[in-house]
Protein backbone atom coordinates (compact mmCIF):
# COMPACT_ATOMS: atom_id res chain seq x y z
CA UNK A 1 0.00 0.00 0.00
CA UNK A 2 3.02 2.34 0.24
CA UNK A 3 2.78 3.47 -3.43
CA UNK A 4 -0.87 4.33 -2.81
CA UNK A 5 0.04 6.75 -0.03
CA UNK A 6 2.53 8.41 -2.37
CA UNK A 7 -0.24 9.36 -4.78
CA UNK A 8 -2.70 10.19 -2.02
CA UNK A 9 -1.88 13.90 -2.39
CA UNK A 10 -3.11 13.72 -5.99
CA UNK A 11 -6.34 12.07 -4.87
CA UNK A 12 -6.90 14.84 -2.30
CA UNK A 13 -7.09 17.34 -5.17
CA UNK A 14 -10.50 15.80 -5.87
CA UNK A 15 -11.63 15.58 -2.24
CA UNK A 16 -15.15 16.92 -2.96
CA UNK A 17 -15.78 14.19 -5.51
CA UNK A 18 -14.22 11.62 -3.17
CA UNK A 19 -16.60 12.64 -0.36
CA UNK A 20 -19.61 12.33 -2.70
CA UNK A 21 -18.37 8.91 -3.83
CA UNK A 22 -17.91 7.91 -0.19
CA UNK A 23 -21.54 8.79 0.58
CA UNK A 24 -22.63 6.74 -2.44
CA UNK A 25 -20.58 3.84 -1.08
CA UNK A 26 -22.33 4.08 2.28
CA UNK A 27 -25.78 3.95 0.66
CA UNK A 28 -24.62 1.08 -1.56
CA UNK A 29 -23.39 -0.95 1.41
CA UNK A 30 -26.51 -0.28 3.50
CA UNK A 31 -28.86 -1.27 0.65
CA UNK A 32 -26.79 -4.38 -0.04
CA UNK A 33 -26.80 -5.40 3.61
CA UNK A 34 -30.50 -4.65 3.90
CA UNK A 35 -31.32 -6.89 0.92
CA UNK A 36 -29.31 -9.80 2.29
CA UNK A 37 -30.56 -9.37 5.86
CA UNK A 38 -34.15 -9.77 4.64
CA UNK A 39 -33.52 -13.44 3.87
CA UNK A 40 -33.73 -14.49 7.53
CA UNK A 41 -37.02 -12.72 8.36
CA UNK A 42 -38.43 -13.93 5.05
CA UNK A 43 -37.74 -17.57 5.91
CA UNK A 44 -39.15 -17.06 9.38
CA UNK A 45 -42.34 -15.44 8.08
CA UNK A 46 -42.79 -17.87 5.23
CA UNK A 47 -42.12 -21.18 6.95
CA UNK A 48 -42.33 -20.59 10.70
CA UNK A 49 -45.17 -18.10 11.02
CA UNK A 50 -47.50 -20.64 12.62
CA UNK A 51 -44.86 -22.71 14.38
CA UNK A 52 -43.73 -22.16 17.95
CA UNK A 53 -39.96 -21.90 18.10
CA UNK A 54 -38.25 -22.48 21.42
CA UNK A 55 -36.12 -19.59 22.62
CA UNK A 56 -32.51 -20.26 21.73
CA UNK A 57 -29.47 -19.95 23.98
CA UNK A 58 -28.36 -16.96 21.93
CA UNK A 59 -31.67 -15.20 22.57
CA UNK A 60 -31.61 -15.97 26.30
CA UNK A 61 -28.12 -14.51 26.65
CA UNK A 62 -28.86 -11.31 24.72
CA UNK A 63 -28.69 -8.16 26.83
CA UNK A 64 -27.82 -4.50 26.49
CA UNK A 65 -27.29 -2.52 23.30
CA UNK A 66 -26.89 -5.53 21.02
CA UNK A 67 -30.28 -6.88 22.06
CA UNK A 68 -31.86 -3.46 21.48
CA UNK A 69 -30.36 -3.19 18.00
CA UNK A 70 -31.48 -6.69 17.07
CA UNK A 71 -34.99 -6.02 18.39
CA UNK A 72 -35.11 -2.70 16.51
CA UNK A 73 -34.13 -4.34 13.21
CA UNK A 74 -36.63 -7.16 13.68
CA UNK A 75 -39.40 -4.69 14.48
CA UNK A 76 -38.67 -2.56 11.40
CA UNK A 77 -38.56 -5.59 9.12
CA UNK A 78 -41.81 -6.94 10.59
CA UNK A 79 -43.49 -3.58 10.02
CA UNK A 80 -42.32 -3.51 6.39
CA UNK A 81 -43.41 -7.09 5.72
CA UNK A 82 -46.67 -6.75 7.61
CA UNK A 83 -49.09 -9.60 8.16
CA UNK A 84 -51.06 -11.79 5.80
CA UNK A 85 -50.73 -15.00 3.89
CA UNK A 86 -47.31 -16.35 2.86
CA UNK A 87 -48.03 -15.21 -0.71
CA UNK A 88 -48.69 -11.64 0.45
CA UNK A 89 -45.52 -11.64 2.56
CA UNK A 90 -43.58 -13.02 -0.40
CA UNK A 91 -44.89 -10.24 -2.66
CA UNK A 92 -43.90 -7.51 -0.19
CA UNK A 93 -40.52 -9.09 0.40
CA UNK A 94 -39.87 -9.42 -3.34
CA UNK A 95 -40.62 -5.73 -3.78
CA UNK A 96 -38.30 -4.77 -0.91
CA UNK A 97 -35.47 -6.91 -2.27
CA UNK A 98 -35.86 -5.51 -5.79
CA UNK A 99 -35.98 -1.95 -4.42
CA UNK A 100 -32.88 -2.57 -2.30
CA UNK A 101 -30.92 -4.12 -5.17
CA UNK A 102 -32.01 -1.34 -7.54
CA UNK A 103 -30.85 1.38 -5.16
CA UNK A 104 -27.64 -0.53 -4.50
CA UNK A 105 -26.78 -0.64 -8.20
CA UNK A 106 -27.76 2.99 -8.83
CA UNK A 107 -25.42 4.24 -6.13
CA UNK A 108 -22.74 1.76 -7.20
CA UNK A 109 -22.86 3.23 -10.71
CA UNK A 110 -22.68 6.80 -9.39
CA UNK A 111 -19.74 5.95 -7.15
CA UNK A 112 -17.94 4.14 -9.97
CA UNK A 113 -18.45 6.99 -12.43
CA UNK A 114 -17.17 9.61 -9.97
CA UNK A 115 -14.13 7.56 -8.97
CA UNK A 116 -13.27 6.81 -12.61
CA UNK A 117 -13.04 10.57 -13.15
CA UNK A 118 -10.80 10.85 -10.08
CA UNK A 119 -8.57 7.96 -11.22
CA UNK A 120 -7.95 9.40 -14.68
CA UNK A 121 -7.43 12.88 -13.24
CA UNK A 122 -4.79 11.51 -10.88
CA UNK A 123 -2.92 9.82 -13.75
CA UNK A 124 -3.09 12.99 -15.88
CA UNK A 125 -1.70 15.13 -13.05
CA UNK A 126 0.96 12.56 -12.20
CA UNK A 127 2.21 12.39 -15.80
CA UNK A 128 2.31 16.20 -16.08
CA UNK A 129 4.21 16.56 -12.78
CA UNK A 130 6.70 13.88 -13.80
CA UNK A 131 7.36 15.64 -17.10
CA UNK A 132 7.76 18.99 -15.33
CA UNK A 133 10.17 17.37 -12.83
CA UNK A 134 12.47 16.36 -15.68
CA UNK A 135 12.93 20.03 -16.56
CA UNK A 136 14.07 20.82 -13.01
CA UNK A 137 16.75 18.12 -12.90
CA UNK A 138 20.44 18.97 -13.52
CA UNK A 139 22.22 17.87 -16.70
CA UNK A 140 24.35 15.30 -14.87
CA UNK A 141 21.17 13.34 -14.06
CA UNK A 142 20.43 12.92 -17.78
CA UNK A 143 24.03 11.90 -18.41
CA UNK A 144 23.72 9.03 -15.91
CA UNK A 145 20.29 7.83 -17.06
CA UNK A 146 19.37 6.20 -20.35
CA UNK A 147 16.94 8.10 -22.56
CA UNK A 148 14.72 5.03 -22.95
CA UNK A 149 14.48 4.65 -19.18
CA UNK A 150 13.38 8.27 -18.76
CA UNK A 151 10.76 7.89 -21.48
CA UNK A 152 9.60 4.63 -19.91
CA UNK A 153 8.96 6.39 -16.60
CA UNK A 154 6.50 8.79 -18.24
CA UNK A 155 4.83 6.31 -20.58
CA UNK A 156 5.10 2.75 -19.27
CA UNK A 157 5.21 3.42 -15.53
CA UNK A 158 2.25 5.80 -15.68
CA UNK A 159 0.35 3.22 -17.74
CA UNK A 160 1.19 0.57 -15.13
CA UNK A 161 -0.09 2.83 -12.35
CA UNK A 162 -3.20 3.51 -14.41
CA UNK A 163 -3.82 -0.22 -14.91
CA UNK A 164 -3.35 -0.95 -11.21
CA UNK A 165 -5.32 2.08 -10.08
CA UNK A 166 -8.19 1.30 -12.44
CA UNK A 167 -11.13 0.14 -10.29
CA UNK A 168 -8.83 -0.11 -7.26
CA UNK A 169 -9.94 3.27 -5.92
CA UNK A 170 -13.57 2.27 -6.46
CA UNK A 171 -13.17 -0.94 -4.50
CA UNK A 172 -10.96 0.72 -1.90
CA UNK A 173 -13.85 3.01 -0.97
CA UNK A 174 -16.71 0.58 -1.51
CA UNK A 175 -15.48 -2.70 -0.06
CA UNK A 176 -14.33 -1.57 3.43
CA UNK A 177 -17.74 0.01 4.03
CA UNK A 178 -19.46 -3.12 2.72
CA UNK A 179 -17.36 -5.30 5.02
CA UNK A 180 -18.18 -3.02 7.97
CA UNK A 181 -21.95 -3.10 7.29
CA UNK A 182 -22.05 -6.86 6.81
CA UNK A 183 -19.85 -7.42 9.84
CA UNK A 184 -22.22 -5.29 11.91
CA UNK A 185 -25.20 -7.38 10.78
CA UNK A 186 -23.29 -10.59 11.54
CA UNK A 187 -22.57 -9.34 15.06
CA UNK A 188 -26.23 -8.44 15.50
CA UNK A 189 -27.28 -11.96 14.49
CA UNK A 190 -24.65 -13.72 16.63
CA UNK A 191 -21.58 -12.07 18.10
CA UNK A 192 -20.26 -15.44 19.28
CA UNK A 193 -20.33 -16.99 15.82
CA UNK A 194 -18.77 -13.81 14.41
CA UNK A 195 -15.97 -14.07 16.97
CA UNK A 196 -15.38 -17.68 15.96
CA UNK A 197 -15.22 -16.57 12.32
CA UNK A 198 -12.40 -14.17 13.13
CA UNK A 199 -10.51 -16.87 15.00
CA UNK A 200 -10.48 -18.94 11.79
CA UNK A 201 -9.68 -16.05 9.41
CA UNK A 202 -6.11 -14.88 10.39
CA UNK A 203 -4.15 -17.76 8.73
CA UNK A 204 -5.94 -17.13 5.44
CA UNK A 205 -5.34 -13.38 5.65
CA UNK A 206 -1.64 -13.93 6.37
CA UNK A 207 -1.19 -16.08 3.24
CA UNK A 208 -3.05 -13.50 1.12
CA UNK A 209 -0.81 -10.73 2.45
CA UNK A 210 2.36 -12.67 1.61
CA UNK A 211 1.17 -13.25 -1.95
CA UNK A 212 0.47 -9.52 -2.26
CA UNK A 213 4.00 -8.62 -1.13
CA UNK A 214 5.56 -10.99 -3.67
CA UNK A 215 3.40 -9.57 -6.43
CA UNK A 216 4.50 -6.02 -5.66
CA UNK A 217 8.16 -7.05 -5.82
CA UNK A 218 7.59 -8.80 -9.14
CA UNK A 219 5.80 -5.73 -10.51
CA UNK A 220 8.81 -3.52 -9.71
CA UNK A 221 11.17 -5.98 -11.44
CA UNK A 222 8.92 -6.11 -14.50
CA UNK A 223 8.92 -2.31 -14.76
CA UNK A 224 12.73 -2.32 -14.65
CA UNK A 225 12.89 -4.93 -17.41
CA UNK A 226 10.54 -3.05 -19.75
CA UNK A 227 12.63 0.07 -19.12
CA UNK A 228 15.69 -1.89 -20.31
CA UNK A 229 13.86 -2.94 -23.48
CA UNK A 230 12.82 0.66 -24.14
CA UNK A 231 16.39 1.86 -23.59
CA UNK A 232 17.88 -0.62 -26.08
CA UNK A 233 15.23 0.24 -28.64
CA UNK A 234 15.73 4.00 -28.24
CA UNK A 235 19.54 3.74 -28.40
CA UNK A 236 19.41 1.58 -31.52
CA UNK A 237 16.98 3.83 -33.39
CA UNK A 238 18.70 7.09 -32.41
CA UNK A 239 22.13 5.65 -33.31
CA UNK A 240 21.09 3.66 -36.36
CA UNK A 241 23.70 5.38 -38.57
CA UNK A 242 26.51 4.29 -36.25
CA UNK A 243 25.09 0.76 -36.13
CA UNK A 244 25.00 0.58 -39.93
CA UNK A 245 28.44 2.15 -40.33
CA UNK A 246 30.16 -0.41 -38.10
CA UNK A 247 27.97 -3.38 -39.15
CA UNK A 248 26.69 -3.85 -35.59
CA UNK A 249 23.25 -5.15 -36.59
CA UNK A 250 23.76 -8.67 -35.20
CA UNK A 251 25.17 -7.30 -31.95
CA UNK A 252 22.22 -4.93 -31.46
CA UNK A 253 19.71 -7.65 -32.35
CA UNK A 254 21.33 -9.92 -29.78
CA UNK A 255 21.28 -7.15 -27.16
CA UNK A 256 17.60 -6.52 -27.81
CA UNK A 257 16.77 -10.24 -27.67
CA UNK A 258 18.56 -10.52 -24.33
CA UNK A 259 16.66 -7.58 -22.83
CA UNK A 260 13.38 -8.77 -24.32
CA UNK A 261 13.90 -12.31 -22.99
CA UNK A 262 14.56 -10.94 -19.49
CA UNK A 263 11.31 -8.99 -19.70
CA UNK A 264 9.54 -12.11 -21.00
CA UNK A 265 10.66 -14.15 -17.98
CA UNK A 266 9.79 -11.37 -15.55
CA UNK A 267 6.29 -10.87 -16.96
CA UNK A 268 5.63 -14.63 -16.92
CA UNK A 269 6.54 -14.83 -13.23
CA UNK A 270 4.30 -11.83 -12.54
CA UNK A 271 1.35 -13.36 -14.40
CA UNK A 272 1.93 -16.69 -12.67
CA UNK A 273 1.65 -15.05 -9.27
CA UNK A 274 -1.39 -13.02 -10.32
CA UNK A 275 -3.19 -16.11 -11.59
CA UNK A 276 -2.26 -17.93 -8.40
CA UNK A 277 -3.59 -15.19 -6.13
CA UNK A 278 -7.30 -15.54 -6.96
CA UNK A 279 -7.55 -19.38 -6.71
CA UNK A 280 -5.56 -19.49 -3.47
CA UNK A 281 -7.73 -16.76 -1.98
CA UNK A 282 -10.90 -18.57 -3.06
CA UNK A 283 -9.77 -21.96 -1.70
CA UNK A 284 -8.78 -20.42 1.63
CA UNK A 285 -12.06 -18.53 1.83
CA UNK A 286 -14.19 -21.55 1.00
CA UNK A 287 -12.23 -23.69 3.46
CA UNK A 288 -12.84 -21.15 6.20
CA UNK A 289 -16.54 -20.99 5.29
CA UNK A 290 -16.90 -24.78 5.38
CA UNK A 291 -15.39 -24.90 8.88
CA UNK A 292 -17.80 -22.21 10.06
CA UNK A 293 -20.70 -23.97 8.32
CA UNK A 294 -19.85 -27.24 10.05
CA UNK A 295 -19.42 -25.71 13.51
CA UNK A 296 -22.43 -23.43 13.13
CA UNK A 297 -24.59 -26.28 11.87
CA UNK A 298 -23.75 -28.34 14.95
CA UNK A 299 -24.58 -25.42 17.21
CA UNK A 300 -27.93 -24.91 15.50
CA UNK A 301 -28.96 -28.56 15.23
CA UNK A 302 -27.63 -29.93 18.51
CA UNK A 303 -27.06 -27.00 20.87
CA UNK A 304 -30.10 -24.84 20.01
CA UNK A 305 -27.73 -21.86 19.94
CA UNK A 306 -29.26 -19.97 17.02
CA UNK A 307 -32.44 -19.96 14.95
CA UNK A 308 -32.03 -21.81 11.62
CA UNK A 309 -33.21 -18.81 9.58
CA UNK A 310 -30.82 -16.51 11.47
CA UNK A 311 -27.95 -18.91 10.83
CA UNK A 312 -28.82 -18.97 7.13
CA UNK A 313 -28.77 -15.16 7.03
CA UNK A 314 -25.44 -15.22 8.85
CA UNK A 315 -23.97 -17.56 6.24
CA UNK A 316 -25.13 -15.41 3.32
CA UNK A 317 -23.76 -12.28 5.00
CA UNK A 318 -20.47 -14.04 5.66
CA UNK A 319 -20.08 -15.26 2.07
CA UNK A 320 -20.80 -11.81 0.66
CA UNK A 321 -18.39 -10.24 3.14
CA UNK A 322 -15.74 -12.76 2.06
CA UNK A 323 -16.16 -11.64 -1.55
CA UNK A 324 -15.63 -8.04 -0.49
CA UNK A 325 -12.59 -9.09 1.53
CA UNK A 326 -11.28 -10.94 -1.52
CA UNK A 327 -11.58 -7.80 -3.63
CA UNK A 328 -9.76 -5.89 -0.90
CA UNK A 329 -6.94 -8.44 -1.05
CA UNK A 330 -6.75 -7.90 -4.82
CA UNK A 331 -6.36 -4.17 -4.16
CA UNK A 332 -3.48 -5.03 -1.83
CA UNK A 333 -1.92 -7.00 -4.69
CA UNK A 334 -2.33 -4.19 -7.24
CA UNK A 335 -1.23 -1.31 -5.04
Amino acid sequence: MEPFFRILKYILNYKTLVIIALLCSVVYAVMYGFSVYLIGPFLEKLFLSDVYVEETIEQKSETGKLHQIKFFLREKVDNMLGSGTPRQVLARLSFLIIAGILLKNIFSYLQGYIMAYVEQGVIKNLREDLYAAYHRLPLRYFQKKKTGELISRVINDCNTINANLNSSLINLMKEPITVAVFLFLMVVISWKLTLFTFLVAPPSLYIMTQIGKKLRRRTVRTQDKIADVTSVLEETISGIRVVKAFAMEKFEIGRFKKANHSFFRAILKLFWLRRLSAPVTEVLGVGMAVVILWIGGILVLEKNWLEPEAFFSFLVLMFVMMQSAKRLSEINVKL
